[in-house]
């Protein structure tokens, strides 16, 4: 045996105030449960790195009360009481293996899982965000919506419902399928629940077909 092992890697000792045994606890992104109470002179505690606990989570997500399902992604946040809830915002802890009803907060097993949590495949919602965003990569506007028009009416200007738009928002459109009529794109203008487009020439044989996207400034 190896006379420089330290310990079994789940079982390791962390400098965290005012813990107690049995608390959930985190090292930066690591995560782990107290074996012991901080000692209060060295401020050092035991933990378990890996394992199933009973531990008290909130059936809470970043946008509100929601419920706790078994196998749902659960986070430890830290100022909440209880520290452990489905917000996004905090950092992985584990999985739930019981349910919670929405709202409620309840002692449930808990499975902490070694290394960074969820991988790129699995984001969970509310992690994404504007406002989480660095500051150099934070964007001025967002796509909020985009599509394609299939020119009808046989006329040089078209409105199309895009619900949800806002007369405040920006357009941004291109002519994807060539008019007959070899007509240009003269506009296309945004206002609520409505994107207008008019061309230099009426499109009688209704074979134009406009792409748009429309920007909102973010939040």
């Amino acid at each position: 045996m190896a006379t420089n092992k330290i310990s079994d890697a789940n079982i390791q000792e962390w400098t965290v105030a005012s813990k107690s045994s049995g608390d959930p606890v985190i090292l930066e992104k690591m995560t782990g449960v107290c074996l012991g109470d901080t000692d209060a002179t060295s401020g050092k505690v035991v933990v378990d790195t890996e394992g199933i606990y009973d531990l008290s989570v909130k059936a809470i997500n970043d946008a509100g009360n929601s419920a706790v399902a078994d196998g749902d992604m659960i986070f430890y946040v830290v100022g909440d009481t209880p520290v452990l809830s489905k917000k996004a915002s905090g950092v992985f802890f584990g999985y739930a293996r019981e349910a919670i009803t929405t709202g409620e907060t309840a002692t449930i097993n808990v499975d902490q899982i070694k290394g960074p949590g969820p991988g790129t495949a699995d984001v969970p919602d509310g992690s994404i965000s504007v406002a989480k965003l660095a500051t150099g990569i934070t964007p001025s506007h967002v796509v909020k919506f985009a599509g394609e028009v299939t020119w009808t009416g046989g006329g040089a200007s078209l409105a199309t419902t895009v619900t949800g738009a806002l007369a405040t928002d920006i357009v941004i459109a291109s002519i994807q399928t060539v008019p007959s009529e070899a007509g240009y794109l003269v506009s296309c203008a945004v206002t609520d629940d409505t994107v207008t487009t008019t061309l230099s020439a009426a499109n009688t044989t209704n074979d134009a077909v406009i792409s748009y996207m429309i920007l909102r400034a973010a939040a």
